[in-house]
């Protein structure tokens, strides 16, 4: 009698510790799931347009992070400094620009991981005779070797929005100052300058510690 009651203690509480983790695999799978979609950073006064910045976290843990809009258009300009040479094609105008990043994503607690793994940069215009918008890349570069390729967030859900803080809007630029463009291509660090730029007179404007991001339906 003793054995058989010792049993059923143990298989209850074999049962709790088993409830126990698969409440805290479910409110971690919770959490992340919340993540999930595509999230743009709110900036007042700046049209959709002109900029746009945008956080994809995908179910299988890949993200892509793109930056750009019309403001880009000054890429145009990067022509002429030594060590740049942007192919165009077919466009005879560049009408904007945009970087995407793509890597690999991991939240713990409250805080996300962004391992960086690839960048490439466009031009957007129209092609003269077919009158038709295209997009043509200009130059692709592998991450992975390049140095620092992370950035860490802290996050937290209100009202809706997706709030990060950190150290920089993402990689290669940073808030209270420039961050670190070590072995990158010129083309790269250039048009990071330009995006940080832009970023920083309407981030400095708005005197915040977090950037809100709504998701995009």
């Amino acid at each position: 009698m003793p054995e058989i009651l010792l049993l059923a203690v143990l298989a209850a509480t074999l049962s709790t510790v088993g409830c126990l983790e698969s409440e805290d695999e479910t409110l971690t799978s919770s959490t992340e799931d919340s993540l999930l979609g595509t999230w743009r950073l709110d900036l007042a006064e700046v049209d959709t347009e002109e900029f746009e910045f945008t956080y994809a976290f995908r179910s299988n843990n890949s993200f892509a992070n793109r930056i750009g809009g019309t403001f880009l258009q000054r890429l145009k300009d990067l022509n002429e400094i030594d060590g740049i040479d942007i192919d165009t094609g077919r466009l005879e105008v560049i009408d904007d620009g945009f970087v995407e990043y793509n890597g690999t994503w991991s939240a713990q607690g409250d805080n996300l991981e962004l391992h960086f793994e690839t960048m490439k940069i466009e031009v957007g215009g129209e092609v003269p005779i077919a009158k038709q918008r295209i997009a043509v890349p200009v130059h692709e570069e592998d991450l992975t070797s390049a140095g620092e390729n992370q950035v860490v967030y802290s996050y937290r859900f209100a009202n809706g929005q997706l709030l990060l803080n950190g150290e920089s809007l993402t990689l290669g630029i940073g808030l209270a100052e420039p961050a670190s463009t070590a072995g990158l291509d010129p083309l790269a660090v250039e048009t990071l300058r330009l995006i940080g730029e832009f970023v920083h007179d309407q981030i400095s404007a708005r005197d915040e510690d977090e950037f809100a991001m709504t998701r995009v339906e």
